[in-house]
């Protein structure tokens, strides 16, 4: 879930947050809107003049969480290993939407942090 956008062009950062066992993306909801609110803080959400590109934040939901696209029941999708294969999945998926020059930068709480350690 994209909840920054812009065009790939002006994108200076791309920002991957993962959240902690038992929760879901909307663990940042409040950092996200201190973030808009710093950044985007205008009436049709363009940048100030200040500021030319965007930060583009993308929200990654564990198996079970959130806006998860698996089936909560299958329980094979709970395992360890297939948790980092989903979420290196996602990276491609915001690698390969952005510039090779585009910066990828993690947020990550609790569990999700040392989910990101590991796959870094």
């Amino acid at each position: 879930v994209d909840r920054v956008t812009g065009k790939v062009s002006d994108v200076a950062a791309e920002v991957i947050f993962v959240h902690g066992g038992c929760a879901s993306s909307s663990q940042f909801d409040r950092l996200l809107s201190a973030i808009w609110e710093s950044f985007y803080d205008d009436a049709d959400g363009t940048s100030p003049p200040n500021i030319t590109k965007k930060i583009r934040c993308h929200l990654f939901d564990a198996v079970g969480c959130g806006s998860s696209p698996h089936d909560p029941k299958d329980w094979s999708a709970y395992g360890w290993q297939e948790q980092m294969k989903d979420i290196e999945e996602y990276v491609n998926i915001v690698s390969a939407s952005s510039t090779s020059a585009t910066p990828i930068y993690f947020v990550g709480h609790s569990y999700g942090s040392s989910q990101i350690v590991r796959l870094l």
